[in-house]
């Protein structure tokens, strides 16, 4: 269990320095476009900022999906067994809930609440609605900055730049509140599991007389 949260943890957090090193980037580019004369090789630049921006964001964010369902595919097994209560969502939905329209838009949130629920009832769920709140911000975002690419203008590319400035912290700020929505379930779960193998591990009480 362990490993797969150290594993999506490590994933969350590169996917962060990827969006603060291209936000950088891109806040760069735009600096250029507004005090240089604009000629071709600023539109090339450009055009290769954000390219990688594309490449760079659409790798990180497959890495990190996939850690994240793997370990979230482990903290909903143990929840069952801590809990002893089926989950709302079947198990087929810890995958295709990141990936079906309209579904994607509260199905992951839901798994995770049930997870943490099972094992930490009493800590409230701010720090999940926190992190999902931010993540479908960027989420949409990042979509209609997209939308933007197809536009050759030079107030779409300064657009289209000033998006990706914005929703980097955005997505940066999501990326660290998933890497403690982890962690702390899986040390929710930890500690469950210490006090399971405790209560194993005792002695049985003496028979009365």
């Amino acid at each position: 269990m362990r490993g797969a949260a150290y594993a999506a943890m490590t994933a969350l957090g590169l996917h962060a320095l990827t969006l603060l090193v291209f936000g950088g980037a891109a806040l760069w580019t735009l600096y250029l476009l507004g005090t240089a004369e604009i000629d071709e090789g600023l539109l090339d630049l450009h055009d290769a900022v954000i390219t990688v921006l594309a490449v760079q964001g659409s790798a990180g964010f497959v890495l990190a999906a996939v850690t994240v369902i793997v370990w979230l595919w482990r903290a909903r097994t143990n929840a069952e067994v801590i809990s002893g209560s089926p989950q709302h969502w079947g198990r087929p939905w810890i995958i295709f809930g990141w990936v079906v329209p309209i579904l994607n838009l509260f199905v992951p949130r839901r798994i995770v609440g049930d997870v943490w629920e099972a094992v930490a009832p009493s800590k409230g769920t701010a720090l999940i609605n926190a992190w999902w709140t931010l993540w479908l911000v960027y989420l949409v975002g990042d979509q209609v900055a997209g939308r933007m690419d197809g536009e050759s203008s030079l107030d779409a590319m300064r657009a289209q730049l000033q998006a990706f400035v914005l929703l980097a912290p955005v997505g940066i700020a999501a990326a660290v509140l998933a890497i403690l929505v982890v962690w702390r379930i899986t040390r929710h779960q930890e500690q469950h599991a210490d006090r399971i193998a405790q209560a194993i591990a005792a002695p049985p009480p003496n028979p009365q007389p």
